[in-house]
């Protein structure tokens, strides 16, 4: 899958959120963008195969002015190297809900129980 069509994934999925979801993420800037590797920093703390990550504040938790937008990045080569084809529309859905929900404020444990 090129970097395209793996963008093209991302952006359906973030379309198909919520309307109310859709416009916090407008009002807060909340920028979701598509990279090749984690970097060694992030596979340093979390894993390898992590997919994809919130940084930042969570929405409702910022005062006053914060010099950094929050961010999702998803990680395209982790997903290429342990996706299967067949399920990857599916699993770049999930991880941009993952990761949606951390900037919402969910931490792992409530992400996971919700089957994201």
């Amino acid at each position: 899958m090129n970097s395209e069509e793996f963008e093209e994934l991302v952006s359906r999925a973030v379309d198909e959120l919520p309307p109310w979801i859709k416009n916090i993420i407008d009002e807060e800037n909340l920028v979701i963008c598509v990279r090749e590797e984690p970097g060694d920093e992030v596979e340093n703390k979390y894993s390898s195969e992590i997919l994809g990550l919130f940084t930042g504040l969570p929405y409702g938790s910022r005062r006053g002015t914060y010099p950094f937008l929050p961010r999702v990045e998803i990680y395209r080569q982790p997903f290429l190297k342990h996706v299967p084809s067949s399920k990857m529309a599916e699993r770049v859905r999930q991880t941009v809900i993952h990761e949606v929900a951390h900037f919402m404020g969910m931490d792992e444990k409530e992400v996971r129980n919700r089957g994201y």
